[in-house]
This record gives structure tokens, C-alpha cells and sequence, in this order.
């Protein structure tokens, strides 16, 4: 399930502090300093400590305290601790106590702590869906939608 084993995906969430190895796979970072706006689709790990608008398909995000994410995220693991306004589907996600969620959460496990602010629907994935299909979808439909909406010609 995108390169990543069972034993590996629990180590994160129970130790959402600690950082995170990553066999096989790069880690991609958009600092502090740094403002994205488009979709982002990695296959590895992504770190957001800056702000992104646009739509996120990794392996495994954090969202880091004082970033931000306006769009659609589909990860194997995401990690929020900063502020993330769009759907989110993972099969794990961890809430912390600093982040902001706007969106419904679609999850196979979620873990929310005590002062995280959640406004949106826990929709658990069933057993015949993942957070991977979603990934297609939404990412393919709203580059489809932005290449042939611009009007211009």
C-alpha cells in the first residue's frame, strides 16, 4: 500500500513527534518561508511548513503548527498539526492539538487530541475503499476542470 508497511504507519501515529524514516521514497519539504499554489503529487513523504493552495497526493503528509493547506488532501498517513481547510482522506490521520481542520476527514483511523479544532464529518473508509482511490479522482477532475476553464483564446 504505496510502499509502506503496516508496522511503519502505526509507528508514526503512536509517536506523531518523532521523526519519520523514510525507505525508498524522498521527502519533499515546502518551508516556512515558501507559498505554493498548485497540486502537489509525490510519492514519498511531504512536509508543509508554509502554506499550500491546491490539492496534496503523497505516501505521508505532515502539516506542520503555523502551516497552512487550502485543498484536497489523499495520503496513506497525514499529520496535521497546522491548519488545513479542504477533504482529507487517509487511511490514518492524526490530529494534534494545534491544528485547524475545515473538512470532512475520511479515515480507516483517526486520533484527534484534546484543543485540536475540527469543523467538518468523520466519515470512515470501508473495507472496499482506501484513501489511494480517491487519489485519481479529484486530483485528475480538478486539473481537467483548470486546464480547460481558463476561458482564454
Amino acid at each position: 500500500m504505496l510502499g509502506r508497511k503496516r508496522d511503519e504507519m502505526d509507528a508514526i501515529v503512536a509517536n506523531p513527534t518523532e521523526p519519520v524514516a523514510v525507505s525508498d521514497a524522498a521527502i519533499s519539504v515546502i518551508a516556512a518561508d515558501l507559498s505554493v499554489r498548485g497540486d502537489l503529487i509525490a510519492k514519498g513523504e511531504v512536509r508543509v511548513h508554509g502554506r499550500v493552495e491546491g490539492n496534496i497526493a503523497c505516501d505521508t503528509l505532515l502539516v506542520a503548527k503555523g502551516a497552512e493547506v487550502i485543498g484536497d488532501v489523499v495520503a496513506k498517513s497525514a499529520r496535521l498539526c497546522g491548519s488545513s481547510t479542504g477533504k482529507v482522506a487517509a487511511e490514518t490521520v492524526f490530529v494534534t492539538k494545534t491544528a485547524k481542520v475545515v473538512g470532512d476527514i475520511h479515515h480507516a483511523s483517526v486520533s484527534i487530541e484534546h484543543g485540536a479544532q475540527v469543523e467538518g464529518r468523520l466519515v470512515r473508509l470501508s473495507r472496499d475503499s482506501s484513501a489511494a482511490k480517491d487519489v485519481v479522482v479529484p486530483l485528475a477532475g480538478a486539473r481537467a476542470a483548470n486546464d480547460g476553464g481558463s476561458g482564454a483564446g
